[in-house]
């Protein structure tokens, strides 16, 4: 018993967490992320375009979420998905000179890795993360996201209540 005692205690004290091994980069072309990181899970991110910067979490891997990133920029019935969207949209970054679509040039960076909700936490770091790295940009004159974010709820927490059980 004393020894299940103290390894949990270490555990807590040390702060540790068992880390995943991030699977290799598999993109076909160029990879968006620098260092080849666009299979690590769990990420709070950024994307720059324009002098302008979006900061936005995903829990899965993050090329997952940037191909739905570039599907709103594509697609005019997505394009109030999300702050970035909306922006690329309205100042029309996402077409050329001549009038045509166009992928537009964002610079993808990893900010932060986190953990999300385990039930039994009080909180989910993940969203605290991202809200704590949104704070300290606020305020900032080319940030996209706007302060709504900051109040929205845990979306990795409710997965996990019994009302979401078929």
């Amino acid at each position: 018993m004393k020894s299940v005692i103290t390894n949990h205690n270490n555990r807590i004290l040390l702060n540790h967490h068992p880390q995943e091994e991030t699977p290799p980069c598999n993109c076909r072309g160029t990879c968006p992320i620098q260092n080849k990181q666009c299979r690590t899970k769990s990420v709070i991110y950024s994307a720059k375009i324009a002098d302008a910067t979006y900061i936005g979490l995903t829990s899965g891997p993050i090329k997952d979420r940037i191909t739905c990133h570039r599907q709103t920029f594509r697609e005019k019935n997505r394009q109030s998905s999300t702050a970035l969207s909306k922006f690329i949209w309205t100042n029309k970054l996402n077409y050329d000179s001549n009038g045509e679509m166009i992928e537009p040039p964002v610079q993808w960076s990893v900010l932060k890795q986190s953990h999300t909700y385990k039930p039994g936490q009080k909180h989910c770091n993940l969203c605290l993360s991202e809200k704590l790295l949104i704070l300290q940009n606020i305020n900032k004159p080319h940030n996209i996201n706007k302060r709504t974010d900051l109040a929205s709820i845990c979306i990795h927490k409710q997965k996990h209540f019994l009302a979401s059980v078929p």
